[in-house]
């Protein structure tokens, strides 16, 4: 295993433990709890349609092991934890610093699955968007909930 490769998997294993950390972490409030709760049907809806995907379009791991690698689940998990901070944190979120982390995190977990042969460039992309967008339907549902819950007790 090459210095590059050793690398990827540290990155790639430290990924797991970051979604743990920020689990235990961002549990302060309903809306964060919801969020969590649609963090792990987006990861099960993700496991869900690789069977599809391999089947339908012949995606395949690129090294040939395990399910197909449609959409990735790493960049799904990383995609849906920094859009939901995006959409929760609006004013911080805009800040440079912010937003080259986001890119920083992404870049390395994708890079790093990448590099270890377990996605192609199309299942990263993939992973990407399907995380970010369920981020995004999550939290706007989250918001509509609560919005109708505060109307409806007040």
């Amino acid at each position: 295993m090459t210095t590059a490769e050793k690398i990827a998997k540290l990155i790639s294993d430290a990924d797991i433990n970051l979604h743990i950390l920020l689990l235990i972490a961002g549990v302060k409030d309903i809306k964060y709890f919801l969020s969590w709760i649609g963090y792990f049907i987006t990861m099960s809806l993700s496991g869900f349609f690789k069977p599809f995907f391999k089947s339908a379009i012949g995606s395949v791991r690129p090294d040939g092991s395990g399910e197909g690698g449609m959409p990735s689940g790493h960049l799904t998990a990383i995609s849906y934890l920094v859009m939901t901070f995006f959409l929760n944190n609006m004013k911080d979120a805009t800040k440079p610093i912010y937003i080259l982390i986001a890119m920083v995190l992404i870049g390395l977990v994708g890079w790093s699955r990448h590099k270890l042969k377990k996605h192609t460039i199309s299942q990263i992309v993939a992973g990407i968007l399907f995380g970010g967008a369920m981020a995004f339907v999550f939290n706007k549902l989250i918001d509509n909930l609560i919005s109708a819950y505060k109307r409806k007790n007040n």
